[in-house]
């Protein structure tokens, strides 16, 4: 992945004038503007595509993530118009998922949101070659859609990954009053890297090892303090006797010291 998280945004409506895919790309943007993090994005969007811009467009831009705002249709193409003009077109999600395997040789896409009704099937075909896959299990108004795509980047542009950020999104759609449970996501998050991944809270497990190692380097220090309470006094000190002693106590601290920094790893 680049320095910048590139989010290529394709529109691709020639059946339906009722979807605005320029108010969503407004607001999105809108949103990136105010992120913690926006100048780590890049968001280039394209109108009224034809399956020939589709390829071209991803080939061109090596995107992280692809959003398609198009129509559905039988829950396993989305309504595109054709390169050759001959009127609307339906892109099957196989056929998608063959491209994502021929650009992912290349450049890896991170992301795929499908902003329309399509099938878990569907969905399935395109996440074997893309990490995280977002879709629509039915259809949705277009206000929706759109609560979910704003909510969906606004949690990216703070930093949080994918899987928060699409359960954030549903969370808004259902404050704007929609069905939170519509949009669905697949995933296969150990081929993501770095910002895409979930946040996992560490492990019982884990959490005990920090504390130890915590508890080892407080000993640590308590013991070093010791170490040099006693080699003051042995240095001022002229009986034989003490001396003696004290240099009893020296080595006991040094194994105590040399036993904790080898449980530290240190």
């Amino acid at each position: 992945m680049n320095d910048k998280i590139k989010v290529l945004f394709l529109s691709a409506n020639p059946t339906d004038d009722s979807i605005r895919p320029e108010v969503s790309i407004r607001e999105i943007e809108e949103g990136i503007k105010r992120g913690k993090i926006r100048e780590k994005f890049d968001f280039v969007s394209k109108m009224a595509v034809t399956t020939r811009d589709i390829s071209r467009a991803i080939l061109d831009e090596k995107p992280d993530i692809v959003h398609f705002s198009a129509k559905g249709e039988n829950l396993d193409s989305l309504i595109v118009a054709a390169a050759d003009g001959s009127g609307p077109k339906a892109v099957t999600a196989n056929a998608l998922a063959d491209l994502f395997e021929v650009i992912n040789e290349r450049h890896p896409v991170q992301c795929v949101v499908v902003a329309a009704a399509v099938s878990k099937e569907a969905l399935t075909a395109i996440s074997k070659h893309v990490p995280f896959v977002i879709g629509m299990s039915q259809e949705l108004k277009h206000d929706g859609v759109r609560s979910f795509e704003v909510g969906f980047y606004d949690g990216l542009v703070v930093g949080d990954p994918i899987p928060f950020s699409f359960d954030y999104a549903c969370s808004a759609m259902g404050m704007d009053g929609f069905d939170r449970k519509i949009p669905v996501i697949l995933k296969r998050e150990e081929h993501a890297p770095g910002l895409f991944r979930e946040h996992k809270p560490p492990t019982p497990q884990a959490k005990i090892s920090h504390l130890e190692a915590e508890g080892l380097k407080n000993q640590l220090e308590i013991y070093q303090q010791k170490l040099n309470f006693f080699r003051i006094e042995r240095a001022t000190t002229a009986d034989a006797e003490t001396k003696f002693a004290l240099d009893q106590k020296i080595t006991e601290i040094e194994k105590s010291i040399a036993a904790i920094r080898q449980k530290l790893g240190e």
